[in-house]
């Protein structure tokens, strides 16, 4: 069911971003919400999940800081002003970055942790959570060997540390925030 579940997915979400990227907005929460239930059914609670408040603070500046240091260390540059703000900039990046999260952390890597154990778990869903992100960028966008070079170290180092984010505080609230504010800023910020 777990290896049906993952591959599934990936087929969805990379077929989706070939021909309709606004649809990831809608398939990240059924996808979510599949694998609470799949889990739930396992006999996990959610608190096991990862969907508990424990370390809020922490997890929120520890979320919004990574964020802040991520994205402009991956620019390399200062922006020059800003988008027109709307809600759906906010909304949505919180929508999906929740919804990842769920999905590689409460779902993938706490299954990997018990069959791996937690280094394994942590660097394979890594692995998993870049993969559709990085067939786009080869297959469908058609970026070039400079820009598939950076996404090869970007991409899963994000995910790398939303999933130690995780390991740490069993709780996917920070890693949430961390992918969110880097959804919001890149939505915002003009360059």
């Amino acid at each position: 069911m777990f290896a049906t579940l993952t591959l599934s997915y990936f087929l969805i979400l990379t077929l989706s971003k070939a021909y309709n990227p606004d649809i990831e907005f809608f398939l990240y929460p059924i996808a979510a919400a599949f694998s609470i239930y799949i889990k739930h059914r396992q006999g996990y609670n959610l608190y096991e999940l990862g969907l508990n408040w424990d370390y809020p603070y922490r997890n929120i500046v520890l979320g919004i800081t990574l964020g802040i240091l991520g994205f402009f260390m991956g620019t390399l540059r200062l922006p020059s002003g800003f988008h027109p703000l709307k809600f759906s900039a906010f909304f949505l990046p919180l929508l999906i970055s929740f919804s990842r999260e769920v999905i590689f952390r409460s779902f993938i890597q706490t299954t990997a942790e018990k069959h791996f154990g937690r280094w394994v778990a942590l660097g394979s869903t890594s692995l998993l959570a870049s993969v559709p992100y990085l067939l786009y960028g080869l297959i469908f966008a058609g970026l070039g060997p400079e820009l598939w070079i950076n996404s090869l170290f970007a991409i899963p180092s994000v995910s790398l540390i939303s999933g130690y984010i995780f390991l740490k505080t069993r709780s996917i609230l920070g890693g949430t925030i961390f992918n969110a504010v880097l959804m919001i800023l890149s939505l915002i910020l003009v360059y």
